[in-house]
């Protein structure tokens, strides 16, 4: 029987984990050859609230767009991630139901006191909270996140409505100018098709 010596052992060893290593680091080229995702950064301007008053309604409730944005270029599988916030003063003696949600549109969608949007797909629920006299200002963070579901342009609208708790109707809530914003940062995770050398054979 031949005797191998501890260290050719060690030495024999050592080959057959760099070999490994060495085809591990082969495959693993054409994915770093295609880079990082992409990621892009959108933000309203300072100031971009499109009304700065809701009037309060119930039975039924009317919505209001407050911001939208515009996010172009989308690809079906991107990952868009959105922020906003908002600030309110109730200036009106009684308790205020303030609500919002956050959505992403087809096509820019923008209400005025009306019908909730018919299109468009929750990004951050509709929910509300009471906004006090002895609060006075409220503000309100909404974040969230989807998949997009099909290539093109598409919008991010943050929508409130209000509603006076005690019934009344006809009153106003103030919106700050300045006070918020909404932005979005797209994952473009969607991949080109790969270049004719990095395609698999047949």
């Amino acid at each position: 029987m031949r005797h191998i010596s501890r260290r050719a052992a060690l030495a024999a060893g050592a080959g057959v984990l760099g070999a490994a290593g060495a085809g591990r680091a082969a495959g693993d080229a054409p994915r770093r050859s295609q880079g990082r995702p992409r990621i892009d950064h959108y933000t309203t301007p300072a100031g971009a609230e499109l009304v700065a008053a809701i009037r309060l309604a119930h039975n039924p409730y009317r919505y209001t767009t407050l911001y939208s944005l515009k996010l172009p270029d989308l690809r079906t599988g991107d990952v868009v991630q959105a922020h906003a916030q908002f600030e309110a003063t109730n200036d009106l003696g009684v308790p205020v139901m303030l609500a919002h949600a956050m959505l992403f549109h087809p096509k820019e969608t923008v209400v005025a006191h009306g019908a909730p949007p018919a299109l468009g797909r929750i990004i951050s629920e509709y929910a509300g909270e009471n906004l006090t006299p002895a609060m006075h200002h409220g503000f309100r963070t909404l974040v969230g996140s989807l998949a997009v579901p099909a290539d093109g342009d598409a919008w991010v609208s943050v929508v409130v409505y209000a509603a006076d708790l005690v019934g009344g109707t006809g009153s106003k809530l103030g919106l700050e100018k300045g006070y918020g914003g909404l932005r979005a940062i797209v994952f473009r995770n969607a991949a080109d098709p790969a270049p004719a050398a990095d395609r698999p054979r047949d």
